[in-house]
This record gives structure tokens, sequence and C-alpha cells, in this order.
């Protein structure tokens, strides 16, 4: 026979994938999102029960077909109902519970132990003595379960229970104890286990969350299941795509890149500094996310610093056009018509000059609360600071009021832009708000009578 060797390519590989846990650990949810997700839009998933109709639980919530196999639990029973999904166009098939081949009602266990028995009873003796013999025939069919999985051109899951294994160990004093060796898979110990693409445990304190404690998880695919996230239709998908060799991850960046993390603290980066350090040191202690973003901080800060810095122009009364109309809606309050003159206006006469009154009485009222300086800062008449100057509007429509030209209020407003400035930087500096009151109530009490504010 001729042997021809050619160069190696990754090529579409079903995964025979299991998931063990204890009662209420979310084996049976997990692996319905990753079977939605492993198959893709359009595609069937069909579940094999064993459990007496419990696979039907989430049939309100995920699109499955559904069918169930009775006791006794062999092999080839298994081997029937997936051949039969397959025919049925079935792209994945969930198995609930694969124990039961085991250790179940006719199972691999009751099997061999029933064979040992008519051993016993047509040989004589105790049916212990032929339990090496009694497993030849329950082992051959199981291998020919596996093998007809391995062989079908489609993604398999397989749930398993689970149980807490014990064992006998000596403490610092040299005494025999009992001690927890870990949650184990009730299966066969050597076969299944080692044939699986991964085999995640879950336990009941964190459902849905694998632990990959039983069997190491392969470094290519660490990237798809970051340390305490749940499984979901977002990892079978990128199972998917490794499997079908067209991974959405460049491959310099799979072992090393939680794309989903890097992408949370984008979307957390968005919402501003402040937002972002509260999930940075909440739910971003997690190890795995912390790792993943911190090669990408000055990307984050930067998406912080913007988001911030869009806030404020938000803001900003200077950063919109000056409208006709009372922003606070009083109509009582609006601006008289050009023709009229408010009291103590400057006559329209360009070489008229304006009475000199008292710093303090010649700049404009406010249309609603008063406002006044204490040598610290501007306060409403209520005493609190105004954040940002928020009664700007108001004083230029008492200006406009008081000069009869929108032009030079806006002159002005643009000349004491610095001290405005100095305002919005004591949010983040209070050394500046001083300083920024001090100028904006200069400007304000030389606006009044037409002068240039400093």
């Amino acid at each position: 026979m001729t042997y021809t060797f050619r160069p190696a390519v990754r090529a579409n590989a079903p995964l025979l994938i299991g998931l063990a846990g204890g009662t209420g650990s979310g084996k049976t949810y997990s692996a319905l999102r990753l079977a939605k997700g492993l198959v893709g839009p359009g595609e069937k998933i069909a579940m094999i029960d064993t459990e007496k109709g419990r696979g039907l639980m989430y049939a309100d919530e995920f699109d499955y077909l559904y069918e169930q196999i009775e006791p006794p639990f062999r092999p080839e029973k298994y081997m029937e109902a997936m051949a039969a999904a397959v025919q049925q166009g079935a792209k994945c098939i969930i198995v609930d519970s694969t124990s039961h081949e085991w250790e179940g009602i006719g199972g691999l266990l009751e099997w061999a132990n029933s064979i040992a028995e008519n051993m016993a009873q047509r040989h004589g003796g105790n049916p212990s003595k032929y339990t090496f013999g009694s497993w030849k025939e329950p082992k051959i069919a199981h291998q020919k379960w596996v093998q007809f999985m391995l062989n079908y051109e489609i993604h398999v899951i397989l749930c398993f229970r689970a149980k807490e294994k014990k064992g006998l160990q000596k403490d610092e004093r040299g005494r025999q104890e009992v001690v927890n060796l870990g949650w184990t898979p009730i299966t066969d110990k050597d076969t299944l286990p080692y044939e699986m693409t991964f085999l995640a445990m879950f336990t009941a304190d964190e459902p849905g969350v694998p632990k990959f404690t039983y069997k190491a998880l392969t470094h290519k695919l660490k990237h798809i299941f970051p340390e305490g996230q749940q499984i979901g239709e977002e990892h079978g998908r990128l199972l998917r795509e490794w499997a079908s060799a067209s991974p959405s991850v460049p491959q310099q960046q799979q072992a090393s890149e939680p794309v989903d993390y890097v992408e949370q603290g984008r979307t957390e980066a968005r919402k501003g500094r402040d937002a972002f350090l509260a999930w940075w040191n909440g739910p971003g202690k997690t190890n795995g996310i912390r790792a993943a973003c911190k090669p990408h901080m000055t990307e984050l800060q930067k998406i912080a610093e913007e988001a911030d810095a869009a806030q404020i122009e938000d803001e900003d009364p200077f950063a919109r056009e000056p409208q006709d109309e009372d922003p606070f809606g009083d109509k009582q309050d609006a601006a008289p018509e050009p023709s009229q003159e408010p009291p103590g206006a400057p006559e329209s006469d360009a070489g008229a000059e304006a009475p000199e009154t008292p710093a303090e009485t010649s700049a404009p009222s406010a249309p609603s609360a008063p406002i006044y300086d204490d040598g610290v800062g501007i306060l409403d008449e209520n005493g609190s600071e105004i954040d940002r100057c928020e009664n700007a509007n108001k004083w230029y429509f008492a200006l406009r009021a008081r000069l009869k030209d929108s032009n030079r209020v806006g002159d002005l407003l643009t000349q004491n832009n610095a001290g405005h400035l100095h305002w919005q930087a004591s949010n983040a500096d209070p050394s500046h708000k001083k300083q920024g009151a001090e100028m904006w109530a200069n400007f304000l009490a030389k606006a009044g009578d037409g002068q240039e504010a400093a």
C-alpha cells in the first residue's frame, strides 16, 4: 500500500463535549445554551432524555427536538436514538443523562453484575469470582457506542451526573482521615473522558460556571472560557468557529486575550471614569478581567476621558446657540421687545454716557432668583454653589434687555470665557472655583455698565 503525506491543515471537526455536575449545578441549561451557539441560526438541536421528561423544562426558552429512552439503558439504545436524530437533521445532540448508561437500570454496572451472577449459577461459586469475565460483553458494547459518536459528523454534548469523591489521607499527626478529593463524573473512567474535546465540571454554588478540575482544558480553548464566566451561546459560537477552522480571534491573541472582557471594559469606560472605576473595583476584581484589560489601560483611559468631556460639553450653556425664548419657560420674565427700554437702560444715543452707579446696583438682576458674590463663589438665594454657572442663560437675557444688543452680549460672554472655564475646571480641582467665581462676578458688574469685562 502506498502512503502519500500532505501538509497538515485544520479541517472541520465535530466536538464531543462533557458537562458534569451534581443536582442544581446547571448542566442541562448550560448544554442547551452551548448547543444553540454551536449549531448557529436555523440549525436543529436534538435532546435524548433518560430522566422521565426533565429535558422538557426549557422547551419554552429553546427550540429543540426531543425524545426519551427507557430502561434498560444499554449503549445500543443510545446509538439508535442518536441515529434517528441525525436522520431528522440534528446538527448537535444533547444526551441527558449519560450516567444512566453506566449506573442506571440495565446500564453497564447492572449488566456486568447480571452476567457474573449467571456464571456463578452455571459454574458455582461467588459472583465476584467472575467479575473479570463478566465485563467483556458490556465493554464491547460501550466501545461501539463511543466509536459511533466519534465517527458521526455532528457535535455531541454528554451530560453526566457527578459525585464527590472521598479518600483517606494522613493528617499532621500521621492519622488517617477522610478527605474530599473533588467531584468526579459518573461514567467509566477508561474511555469517554479521554475521548472528549473537554469535560467541564459544575457545582451548585456557581451554577453554569465551568471548572476544569477533572480534566485540564487544552490551551487552545482557554481564550473561549475565561475564569468565572457562565457558559452561554457565545461560547458555543466561538467553539463552532474554532472547530470549523475559522476562528474570529487571531491566533496570536487566542492564548492571552479574552476578547469578551476587553470589550466589556470598553463598554464601562464609555460611561465615564467614575463608572469604569466602580466596575473595576467591583466585578472587575476577577483575575481574568484585570489580566485581559491591563494591556489596554491606555485605550480604556482615553475612552473614559472622552466620555467625561462629552458629558461636560452637553451641560455647557456656552456650547449652545442662545435661544430667543426663555429656557425656563416663564413668559412673564421674558425680555422686553427691542422698542421698549427697560428701566435703567442706557440712552440709545451713542454719545450718551450711562449714569455711574455702584457695581452691586449696576449689574442686571436675573429674571428669577437673585445672585450675589460672597467673596468665595457665586451663590443663589439659598446659599448653594451654582454648578457650572447654570444661570448663565438668565444673565444673557438680562444683559440683552439691558444693552439692547445681543452681539455685544455675545462678545462680553466670549471675553469672559476664561472665567467660565475656571468655573468648569472647579469640578475637577476646587482651587479653580474662587478664581472663576471672581472673574464671573467682575464680568457681571462691568457688563451692566457697558464696560469691557476683565
